[in-house]
């Protein structure tokens, strides 16, 4: 009987490897497989080793984490929330924040979620990437972590209402070997086969299978702003008929040639802040300047007694022959406890 005596060895290399938390992309790995053997007791004799190598592949997963899903949102005064974004992937990572209306972003330097005076400066603004290392693992690492503050000041906004905001970190291209640099990335297609030569992306999958490379959150904001109604009424206030000698009797005054009319247009701030108003009103064409009692307008605030406004602006529009009408601008307050906020403008003027 004839015996094989047969020694295998495996070594295994990965080329300018350190120690990570997760295989880091684009790393070269070779494995070796090594063979001696002898037949019959005779001598020893080594194989050529064999070798496998491969690249690494890049694993793109990241965290978008808002320290609120929900806030109020005062009209003309900053709201901020704050984010963590952690990069996860074997690589390092660059992203884009979404361009938001009225919303400006900062590093938040402390990571307590507040905007503090030393952050909210320019060199402070996040306006381009935010580039994120791979985690190494060590307990103090802090590379693949940034910590950031969305702004939020609404320009407008009804008291009380929401509004939905949604905030995105993309991950962008930073490996020109992969695509454009600034470029979203774009991962390897999921059925092109694998490809040991060559380092490929792909990502972690939303619930349908989707490669994810934009995380998003959606923040609930309450506007605290005013809440304004515009009202206006007309009334016949008396007529030829009314202001003769002899009226019939109960007669109630019609809207016919030479009657007087009161126009009343009420402002009501329900809201829970107070709002400049800027009033103004476009006359029916009927109307000329002469036909307005310059004498007659009257404002009241907030339920107190009306008073004379002597600095109306009354202009016609010479291509048609409109009249509009500009008042003082004045402030309608917040509602106070039960009673809401109310301006109260009227005038008069004589029907042609």
């Amino acid at each position: 009987m004839r015996f094989k005596l047969i020694a295998l060895a495996i070594t295994a290399s990965v080329a300018s490897a350190s120690a990570m938390a997760e295989t880091p992309y684009n790393q070269l790995i070779t494995n070796t497989a090594q063979l001696n053997y002898s037949v019959a007791g005779g001598a020893t004799v080594t194989a050529t080793p064999a070798t496998a190598d491969f690249k690494v592949d890049r694993l793109v997963k990241f965290n978008l984490t808002p320290n609120t899903t929900a806030s109020n949102a005062p009209v003309g005064e900053k709201t901020t929330v704050g984010f963590t974004l952690t990069n996860n992937s074997n690589a390092p990572i660059d992203y884009t924040l979404a361009n938001l209306t009225d919303v400006v972003y900062y590093v938040d330097l402390n990571g307590d979620g507040i905007l503090d005076a030393n952050e909210e400066t320019d060199g402070n603004k996040i306006t381009g990437k935010i580039s994120l290392l791979q985690n190494d693992g060590s307990a103090n690492f802090d590379g693949h972590i940034e910590n950031f503050l969305a702004v939020y000041t609404p320009q407008q906004g009804v008291d009380g209402t929401t509004q939905e905001i949604v905030f995105n970190a993309s991950a962008i291209e930073n490996d020109a070997s992969f695509g454009t640099v600034g470029d979203p990335i774009v991962p390897t297609p999921a059925t092109e086969a694998w490809n040991k030569d060559i380092a490929q992306t792909v990502a972690e999958t939303d619930a349908d299978g989707n490669f994810i490379t934009t995380q998003s959150q959606t923040i609930t904001y309450t506007y605290v702003g005013a809440n304004i109604a515009l009202a206006k009424t007309v009334e016949v206030v008396s007529d030829p008929i009314s202001l003769s000698a002899n009226p019939p009797a109960g007669y109630q005054p019609k809207a016919i040639p030479g009657a007087i009319l009161k126009y009343t247009i009420t402002v009501t701030n329900s809201g829970s802040k107070d709002a400049a108003l800027t009033l103004s009103d476009t006359m029916p064409s009927i109307f000329s300047e002469s036909d307005i009692n310059t004498n007659s307008y009257m404002q009241s605030i907030n339920g107190a007694a009306a008073v004379s406004l002597s600095n109306v602006i009354a202009l016609t529009d010479t291509s048609n022959n409109v009249v509009t009408l500009t008042f003082p601008n004045v402030t309608a307050t917040a509602k106070n406890g039960s009673d809401n906020g109310t301006v109260v403008t009227t005038f008069e003027v004589t029907l042609p």
